[in-house]
């Protein structure tokens, strides 16, 4: 096409200015933001900014990015008591006068007692010393208790009635000492590890109004010498003066 006069070119002069105003006007930024035309980033192409700090090495997390990882507070979570608990703390009673003082003065005593199964209680006792040893009996149950100067004991069945001939010892005792008698020198005479363990009586068998007490793993006695066993359920034992002054 041909123009030839000064208003043609003015017209074609005011046509292309008017195409550049609208191509201006459709590249500005549309309602939502957006430029209008422009292609936006992938979101795997822009990852977040937390993402982004976390992958790459050598760039610390800032304070807004940092995750507190939840506590989860599980029963291997309990604090642990900073003190032991006392020993038989957790028993329903606990023994009282005599047995209670050496119970509770001796956690050791405690722990290998257990708790006590019973109150303490008075019994018709009788006990007899050895060479190497003593024999405790309570009415209550008729068991004779062979304590044991190795550090061990052990306890039968009083099975000798009244009217019962004693045995005549095999061997003859040392000048002073003598063979047990009645039931104690049945159980004696019977049981080997006994007459062995003990050896022979140092002096004649008497009775006395005494006290014992059970528990989960033993038995205390108490003989009116003031003395006091505890025998432990393993076979061992020991002695306590008793300094209870009630």
């Amino acid at each position: 096409m041909k123009f030839d006069s000064l208003s043609d070119r003015l017209l074609l002069l005011a046509a292309g200015v008017l195409l550049a105003i609208m191509v201006s006007a459709c590249q500005q930024a549309g309602p939502g933001g957006e430029r209008v035309g422009a292609v936006a980033p992938s979101p795997a192409q822009t990852p977040p900014a937390a993402l982004t700090a976390i992958l790459t090495p050598g760039v610390p997390l800032s304070p807004s990015l940092v995750v507190t990882p939840t506590v989860v507070v599980t029963r291997a979570a309990t604090v642990t008591p900073t003190t032991a608990p006392v020993a038989g703390a957790e028993c329903r009673s606990r023994p009282v006068r005599g047995f209670g003082k050496v119970y509770s003065e001796n956690p050791n005593v405690a722990r290998q007692l257990g708790c006590p199964l019973e109150p303490e209680k008075g019994v018709l006792s009788a006990e007899q010393f050895f060479q190497q040893g003593y024999m405790f009996w309570r009415s209550d149950t008729r068991q004779i208790y062979a304590i044991m100067s190795t550090g061990r004991w052990a306890v039968y069945p009083d099975t000798w009635t009244e009217g019962e001939p004693t045995p005549v010892p095999t061997a003859t005792p040392p000048a002073g000492l003598a063979g047990p008698v009645r039931g104690f020198g049945k159980v004696w005479r019977e049981r080997k590890e006994v007459r062995d363990g003990l050896g022979w009586a140092t002096g004649p068998e008497r009775g006395f109004d005494g006290a014992v007490e059970s528990f989960d793993k033993g038995t205390m006695l108490w003989s009116d010498g003031r003395f006091i066993f505890a025998l432990f359920s393993d076979g061992t034992w020991l002695r306590f003066e008793d300094t209870f002054r009630g």
